[in-house]
C-alpha cells in the first residue's frame, strides 16, 4: 500500500521520530510508495532533508514517489472545495487519495482524519499511520499508481 504524508508530519520524517522512522525504513524496502503532487507536493518539497532521502532512492531504482500530475490534483482539489464536503483545510491529500486509490494517510489532523474516515468523501475510506504502533499498516503496495509526465 502507498501512503499520502500530509505536510504536518514532515517533522516526523525530517528528524525522524520514531514513528517517522518506521515509515522510512518502510520506504526503503521493496513495495512501497509515497504519493505526492499538486499543493502537497509543493509542501513536502519546502523539506530539503525529505526531498534529498527521496531522491536517493528513486537515483537507487527504487522508484518509492509516485509524482501525480499537478494539473489533475489541482482540479479535483478545486471541485472539492467548491462542493463543500472536507472539514478539513487539505482537500489536496483528499484528492489525492480519490485520484490514486491509496488509502493510507500519514497525519495528525483530526478534521482530515474525519474527513478521510467519511464515506461521503472518500469510499473506501482510509487508514491513518500516526504511530509506531500503527506499523502493521505499512503493508506491500501493490497499486498502479501512474507518474506523471
Amino acid at each position: 500500500m502507498c501512503m499520502i504524508a500530509d505536510a504536518n508530519k514532515i517533522h516526523d520524517l525530517n528528524k525522524p521520530t520514531e514513528h517517522g522512522k518506521v515509515v522510512l525504513d518502510w520506504l526503503e524496502r521493496e513495495n512501497s510508495g509515497l504519493i505526492v503532487g499538486g499543493k502537497l507536493g509543493d509542501e513536502l518539497g519546502r523539506s530539503t532533508k525529505l526531498m534529498a532521502f527521496l531522491t536517493t532512492l528513486n537515483r537507487a531504482g527504487k522508484k518509492r514517489v509516485h509524482m501525480i500530475n499537478d494539473g489533475a490534483v489541482r482540479n479535483r482539489t478545486e471541485a472539492l472545495k467548491k462542493s463543500g464536503v472536507c472539514r478539513s483545510n487539505d482537500p489536496h491529500v483528499i484528492a489525492l487519495a480519490l485520484l490514486t486509490g491509496c488509502r493510507l494517510i500519514f497525519t495528525e489532523d483530526d478534521d482530515l482524519q474525519r474527513d478521510v474516515h467519511n464515506a461521503k468523501i472518500l469510499n473506501p475510506t482510509a487508514s491513518i499511520y500516526k504511530r509506531k504502533s500503527h506499523k502493521h499498516l505499512l503493508i506491500k503496495c501493490k497499486c498502479k499508481v501512474v507518474a506523471a509526465p
